[in-house]
């Protein structure tokens, strides 16, 4: 089969604390998007929603673009940005994740980020309250850390793998290595399962009970109030769903970014709907800001001409 003739190059770029990615996709003819290329890398010079390090993180925005450069086989010439550790935030996960119907009845968008939590509301079609919260996924690997007297990165692999917000009476049984790589026979530190599952849940309490409040502040109740959508790199913790349908009384499910053919499975996961729906809202034309008409005024151009000159001046004139 002739691969499908591309018409129109979209290429999207997602900085977050916890990772930045970009994404290359073709669109054909009859409007598909077909992913040509992915890039991602471990964000840094980003703490809480904030660019701290523009140097690290120009460095880390290139590698990304370059590698998904290079899969694609292309040089881009333009790239829609979404800054999803602050402030540069589109809201688009939802083009990727949430149906027509969800957001005619009513549903909460809650994207659990790495150290942001943003919770969306949408009713009658279109969003109607939006909320940011100081904490996130990766309270919870500072919290396995703390408890076990291991590395952030040691942490990060033990939530990954072994995490769950769902305790079971067979997690008393499993036992995990903190150290897996130590030499057979060596004095390992190990816990059980149980015991990182009680670390996880303690502050997943403390976070759903602050995301409830303010769903109840943004009077997310009644017959619009029925329904939870999690997306964002908590929402791939082992049993979310079930435990936030738990802790909020409300039905809950976890997000997967959908409209793209070909999407690698490491970037099909909630963590990575801001991305594909980025990319989903380039795709439907939408108006481009700057052919409308303005009052005269003063403009900054850049004096680099090149995609990532001018995508490093656009963060650094935001911060």
């Amino acid at each position: 089969m002739a691969p499908p003739r591309i018409e129109k190059i979209i290429t999207a770029l997602d900085v977050g604390s916890w990772k930045v990615c970009a994404l290359i996709a073709g669109q054909t003819a009859d409007g598909q998007l077909h992913v040509l290329g992915t890039g991602q890398r471990e964000s840094r010079g980003v703490q809480r929603g904030y660019v701290a390090d523009m140097e690290q993180t120009e460095h880390i925005v290139r590698e990304a673009i370059e590698q998904a450069e290079r899969i694609a086989g292309l040089n881009i010439d333009d790239v829609w940005v979404s800054f999803s550790a602050g402030g540069l935030l589109s809201d688009v996960a939802p083009i990727a994740c949430l149906s027509d119907e969800e957001r005619d009845l009513g549903v909460a968008l809650v994207e659990l980020g790495a150290a942001v939590t943003t919770v969306s509301l949408y009713a009658g079609g279109m969003l109607v309250e939006m909320a940011s919260l100081p904490f996130g996924a990766s309270d919870i690997t500072d919290d396995i850390a703390s408890a076990f007297g291991i590395r952030r990165s040691q942490a990060q692999r033990l939530q990954s793998f072994y995490g769950s917000a769902s305790a079971s009476p067979r997690d008393n049984n499993e036992i995990i290595e903190l150290e897996p790589g130590a030499p057979s026979g060596s004095d390992s530190p190990r816990v059980t399962r149980a015991q990182l599952v009680t670390v996880i849940r303690q502050r997943l309490d403390a976070m759903m009970g602050e995301i409830g409040r303010t769903l109840k502040d943004l009077h997310f109740v009644g017959p619009i109030g029925r329904q939870v959508v999690l997306v964002g790199g908590g929402a791939d913790l082992k049993g979310i769903a079930d435990y936030t349908q738990s802790a909020l009384g409300r039905a809950a499910r976890v997000g997967r970014p959908r409209g793209l053919h070909g999407l690698p499975d490491a970037h099909s996961g909630p963590a990575f709907a801001t991305l594909a729906g980025l990319v989903l809202y380039a795709a439907s034309d939408p108006v481009d800001l700057r052919d409308l008409p303005m009052m005269s005024q003063d403009v900054y151009k850049p004096a680099g001409t090149s995609i990532l000159h001018r995508l490093m001046a656009a963060l650094k004139s935001s911060f």
